[in-house]
């Protein structure tokens, strides 16, 4: 961590004394853009007040730490996708909950104390209805804690992923979640990792021609399928982990992307549809097999679609 990055109560927010001379705000944040975003955004009305305003905004909220705008400006022009509008991607809250997700990143201990005490505290009601005893619950907040706070070689501890899409209360209930799901999966009987997953799928008795496709072309269709998986935008390969690995519904997806479950529900069928198709151009192409078989291997995916997904995220 940057001794100039994060510094305690009471540091000004000045423009001469946060900002590197002659370095307004707004070019700090334009700098750190894609070009496509840079040009949007050079056109945004006051950035610089917008921007300045948004930095007090941030600096009221969470008086214990700051973060240099050099340091956070840059971080927030990471977070923000092609084609977001400025009055999303400068919203006040957003700006707030990434100035603390930053703080945190860089190590600083005021910001992880707030984060936790604004998110970690309120999570045993949705835990113990996994059925989590008050020492599991314990156990999963404690993964939670070093798997959001503590970095691993050259991986960034996880709070820095969290993109301020959603509420980044609602992203830590989401990851405390599937760290809870893990450790209930303990001691369960888990598909084998080196089993190829067309062989891990049950099938019924009387149909010998997918018997004969799971054998002959299993390991063909693991990397096809893998290889689509990978394709996919990191959104759609988001809530497909979200809903098929972590169990979250429609609903709930909904609540944490602020849209309505029928939107997440599109989301999900638009990319279940987009794995299949690229997993049948890919085995089509590789064993140059026609459509009816091709057909064939994808009915006996598409039946246990949602074990095979299972199979992949989890790995």
């Amino acid at each position: 961590m940057h001794a100039s990055s994060v510094r305690g109560r009471g540091s000004p927010l000045s423009t001469a004394e946060t900002t590197p001379a002659g370095i307004s705000h707004a070019s700090l944040f334009l700098a750190a853009l894609r070009p496509p975003l840079r040009e949007q955004f050079e056109a945004t009305p006051a950035l610089e007040a917008r921007l300045t305003q948004g930095l007090a905004a941030c600096r009221a909220a969470w008086t214990t730490f700051s973060v240099e705008p050099d340091r956070f400006l840059p971080y927030l022009a990471e977070r923000i996708d092609d084609g977001t509008l400025a009055e999303e991607a400068l919203d006040p809250s957003r700006l707030e909950e990434l100035y603390l997700a930053c703080a945190c990143a860089q190590g600083d201990s005021q910001a992880i104390a707030s984060l936790e005490a604004r998110f970690l505290t309120g999570l045993g009601p949705p835990l113990r209805r996994l059925a989590l005893s008050d020492a599991a619950i314990e156990e999963a907040t404690q993964a939670l804690r070093e798997q959001l706070f503590v970095a691993h070689g050259e991986e960034r501890p996880l709070v820095a992923s969290y993109s301020g899409r959603g509420s980044l209360g609602a992203w830590v209930r989401v990851i405390a979640i599937r760290t809870a799901l893990k450790l209930l999966r303990r001691g369960q009987r888990e598909i084998p990792v080196e089993e190829e997953v067309l062989q891990a799928l049950p099938l019924p008795e009387e149909d010998p021609e997918l018997g004969l496709l799971k054998r002959f072309y299993r390991s063909e269709f693991k990397e096809a399928f893998a290889e689509a998986l990978a394709s996919l935008p990191p959104r759609e390969l988001v809530v497909l982990q979200q809903h098929y690995l972590d169990g979250l519904t429609t609903y709930q997806l909904g609540e944490l992307y602020r849209v309505h479950q029928t939107t997440v529900a599109r989301w999900l069928t638009k990319a279940r549809d987009t794995l299949l198709a690229q997993t049948r151009e890919t085995l089509m192409q590789r064993l140059r097999v026609g459509d009816e078989e091709c057909e064939s291997i994808l009915r006996l995916i598409t039946s246990h679609f949602e074990i095979t997904l299972q199979f992949f995220l989890d790995r």
